[in-house]
């Protein structure tokens, strides 16, 4: 009898814990969509609003200017600064609203939203990114395809942060019924066993790849760069 009580005790602890790691899962999936969503709306907002009265104010500076029929430089000079002020503000709006949510995502896929990540990357932190697309990548539902670019941002800014590379390289391919994205850095490497570094930035990684049924892998080694692996599936698996 006691032998039967404590087997179904531990069976029972056994599918509570699974419970709670699916809901945790489950949950951590539901933030992880949400602030997507969030990411998405408020840069529309940021393009489609906020830079639209921007430029609004930039044509009433310039009524402003022609209605005061004035030849003082002091004020020309005034109005010329004001207006270059309202252009890079509305450049930092434009900059904002593209790292919140790259329309280039939506309108020309996933390929070269990395290559516009790359060609951004290598304009503010001196990396060299290099896109290599082993294939056309085309039917990419929206969702698994903002998931990969979120796990290609994370990547190489650990690169940026903490490789202390020179250059990364971002591999994009089907493979196995779904879409695999490489993210590998010619940097200093850690031992993945030894070192706590092993857990900056991946748990994001993880728990977005985990999102769509996905998996990621990290290869690395002290002297020899960093590999970071993430494979979605496609289809009904997804």
């Amino acid at each position: 009898m006691a032998a039967i009580l404590i087997t179904a005790f531990v069976t029972s602890v056994i599918i509570q814990q699974r419970r709670y790691l699916q809901t945790t899962r489950s949950f951590s999936g539901m933030l992880l969509a949400a602030q997507e969503e969030e990411r998405a709306r408020v840069a529309r907002e940021l393009h489609d609003d906020v830079i639209q009265r921007v430029a609004l104010l930039g044509h009433a500076l310039d009524e402003l200017a022609a209605f005061a029929h004035t030849d003082d430089p002091a004020f020309e000079r005034r109005v010329r600064g004001l207006r270059a002020e309202l252009m890079d503000f509305a450049d930092e709006i434009r900059s904002l609203a593209h790292r919140m949510h790259p329309p280039v995502l939506d309108h020309l896929g996933l390929p070269a939203a990395l290559s516009m990540l790359a060609q951004e990357l290598q304009a503010t932190d001196a990396l060299r990114v290099r896109v290599e697309v082993r294939e056309e990548i085309t039917s990419v539902p929206p969702d698994v395809a903002a998931c990969l670019y979120r796990i290609a941002q994370e990547a190489l800014r650990n690169v940026v942060k903490h490789a202390e590379a020179g250059e990364a390289v971002v591999q994009l391919a089907r493979r196995n019924g779904g879409v695999e994205l490489a993210v590998e850095d010619d940097g200093m490497g850690f031992d993945l066993g030894a070192s706590p570094r092993s857990g900056l930035g991946l748990t994001s990684i993880t728990e977005r790849a985990r999102q769509f049924n996905g998996r990621v892998q990290v290869q690395s080694r002290p002297g020899e760069g960093t590999r970071v692996t993430a494979w979605l599936p496609l289809g009904k698996e997804a």
